[in-house]
């Protein structure tokens, strides 16, 4: 027996007319095999399985490339809602501050009108 036909792209080899998946190839068909051919289809299997671990690897790193861009996204929103809410509590202060600060000088203001009539009823 002998390999006819070897696709590396697919890992699929082709026995006398026979096309296998590299890992399914039977093993009566294996054992019909010359050395040769035995260690050429081994050394394809060692392929296979480098190229589909580093394809795993690949797509493990892919997916958690992706889960730290959504954590990074997660967490620039919520830096932006808490800026947010420190800017309107802020605000909110100010806004105290300043009505304190008019109701203070409405007061200032009222004092002193009663003590300058105070002062003309007086003399």
């Amino acid at each position: 027996m002998t390999i006819l036909h070897v696709c590396y792209q697919h890992f699929t080899v082709t026995i006398n007319g026979v096309g296998y998946g590299i890992m399914h190839v039977p093993k009566e068909v294996f054992d019909e095999l010359g050395l040769e051919e035995q260690l050429e289809l081994i050394f394809l299997e060692a392929d296979y399985l480098r190229a589909r671990y580093e394809h795993e690897e690949a797509m493990r790193r892919a997916r958690e490339a992706a889960r730290l861009r959504r954590l990074e996204e997660q967490e620039r929103i919520i830096g932006f809602a808490m800026t947010i809410s420190k800017i309107l509590h802020r605000k909110e202060e100010m806004r105290k501050k300043q009505k304190e600060e008019e109701m203070s000088n409405f007061i200032q203001m009222t004092l002193d009108y009663f003590s300058l009539i105070s002062v003309n009823v007086i003399k």
